[in-house]
C-alpha cells in the first residue's frame, strides 16, 4: 500500500484519488497513520464482506445458543428427575 502524508495527498488530490483507483493508499500526519483512501468499488467490496462475516457470526452465535438451550432443557430435566428421586 502506498503511502502520502497529508501535505502531500493535499497537494497533489487528483494524483491520490487516480492512485486510490488501484489501491488502497494510507494518508500519515506527523508519522502517525490517520486515513486511508480507497475507491468507492473497494469500499463496497469490504463492507459487503464485513456484512457477510457478521452474518455468519450471528448465525454461528445462534446454533451455540440453541445447543446450549437444548444442554439446559436436558439439565432442568435431569435435576427435575433427581429431584423426584428417579436415581435413588
Amino acid at each position: 500500500m502506498e503511502s502520502l502524508t497529508a501535505n502531500q495527498a493535499k497537494t497533489n488530490f487528483g494524483s491520490l484519488l487516480l492512485k486510490a483507483q488501484v489501491e488502497p493508499v494510507q494518508i500519515s500526519k506527523n508519522g502517525r497513520q490517520v486515513a486511508v483512501v480507497m475507491s468507492a468499488e473497494q469500499y463496497d467490496a469490504l463492507n459487503k464482506a464485513l456484512i457477510r462475516s457478521l452474518r455468519e457470526s450471528a448465525n454461528h452465535l445462534q446454533a451455540m445458543s440453541e445447543h446450549q438451550l437444548n444442554q439446559l432443557a436436558d439439565t432442568d430435566a435431569f435435576l427435575n428427575d433427581l429431584a423426584a428421586g428417579r436415581y435413588d
